[in-house]
């Protein structure tokens, strides 16, 4: 890029507190432009052939600056490229990259494995995001509450504290996030008689079905 009339050096690229200056430099009759700022660690420069590229790193520069990024300003050569290309990504997010970097290492340990985008996918696809983020045990209290205020026996309000208190410790997530087939797993590992076991299928049924009338969860018939 071209200098054009306007350019009055230096030029001073501002970003909230921080300033950054371009100065002009000749040497041995070639012209470069330098990016001069303050950072912790003293004074910087950077020369540069091409008073675009040079605007463009003063920008950058500020801009990191008055974010209190300081360890963006370290980075050189290929670690910039990935730096930015990774800004870039997240930009539709709303995020700060320490943020989606501490998430994605989450998800990584829990799934084992880089498997995110299919975990992402199978989750969009099984749970419904609109409906409230209800526990299995804030529901499991609505459920006995409402019961109570029924005037279920003192045996029915018991199986509920016991049965369904038990479910709840086993699935510390929202209600509408349990699968049938997780349900069938949870009562199939438990080593109980089958009349235990249908009674807990039973009632397991009757909490679904009032969940799904207050919309917590779809699961429900």
């Amino acid at each position: 890029m071209k200098e054009q009339p306007k350019d009055k050096f230096p030029i001073t690229v501002k970003k909230g507190h921080a300033s950054v200056k371009i100065y002009r430099v000749k040497n041995r009759g070639a012209v470069n432009y330098c990016v001069s700022y303050v950072s912790p660690t003293g004074r910087q420069r950077k020369n540069f052939a091409n008073l675009d590229l040079a605007k463009r790193e003063a920008s950058n520069v500020a801009q990191h600056l008055a974010d209190g990024d300081i360890e963006a300003l370290k980075l050189t050569g290929r670690e910039k490229q990935i730096y930015v290309e990774a800004e870039r990504a997240i930009a539709g997010t709303g995020l700060p990259l320490h943020s989606v970097a501490h998430e994605f290492a989450r998800a990584f340990d829990i799934l084992g494995g880089a498997n995110i985008v299919e975990a992402a996918r199978y989750y969009k696809k099984h749970v419904d995001v609109d409906l409230p983020q209800v526990t299995a045990a804030g529901a499991v209290e609505k459920f006995r509450q409402a019961k109570e205020a029924e005037g279920m026996s003192a045996m029915y309000l018991k199986d509920i504290r016991g049965l369904l208190g038990d479910f709840a410790k086993d699935f510390q997530c929202p209600l509408s996030s349990i699968q049938p087939e997780d349900l069938r797993e949870y009562l199939n590992a438990k080593r109980v008689g089958l009349v235990s076991k249908e009674n807990r299928r039973r009632i397991l049924v009757v909490l679904f079905n009032f969940a799904a009338r207050l919309r917590f969860t779809r699961l429900g018939r």
